[in-house]
């Protein structure tokens, strides 16, 4: 929705998700991930191993609708069958900024300066996805308006004034 920031300034950790505060806990989001070399990789890597080999086992995570998200927490060194998931403070992770991917579910709503749209919790995800990309059309042609000539490069293609990408 935004493009003013990159997400790796924002994350120095070598694993950066949003971590989302729902009724089951704090529990982190895996639909945009940044993963830094080696330590985000690794975790990564070790969180797919122990879904395999939950799954393999006949183990499956009592969530299964999370199962992404309950190999990282354990992965972490987390208990993702906890009846409150909690994420533990891990060498190599570190939360993204909540505005990164606000979940519609989370206590703190979606707020003004999100820079992600998280579609998953829409009945119609179609239409909500329509709405944000014209939101952020919309939004990013208004900058475009206000800055000077030589920056307006960086919001051609969200707001679509031109075919050049910067």
């Amino acid at each position: 929705l935004r493009h003013d920031r990159d997400i790796l300034d924002d994350s120095p950790a070598g694993l950066g998700l949003v971590v989302h505060n729902v009724p089951e806990g704090a529990v982190p989001n895996c639909g945009l991930i940044v993963a830094r070399w080696p330590m985000g990789a690794m975790l990564l890597a070790h969180a797919q191993d122990i879904a395999e080999y939950r799954a393999a086992s006949g183990k499956p995570f009592r969530r299964s609708a999370w199962w992404e998200q309950a190999a990282v927490i354990q992965a972490l060194g987390g208990d993702p069958d906890a009846n409150e998931v909690r994420t533990i403070d891990a060498e190599g992770f570190a939360p993204l900024p909540y505005e990164w991917n606000p979940h519609r579910h989370d206590a703190r709503g979606i707020p003004d300066n999100a820079r992600c749209f998280h579609a998953t919790m829409y009945d119609d995800r179609r239409g909500a996805m329509v709405r944000a990309v014209e939101w952020s059309q919309q939004r990013e042609a208004v900058l475009c308006q206000t800055m000077p000539a030589t920056m307006r490069g960086s919001c051609a293609i969200a707001a679509g004034l031109t075919g050049t990408m910067c």
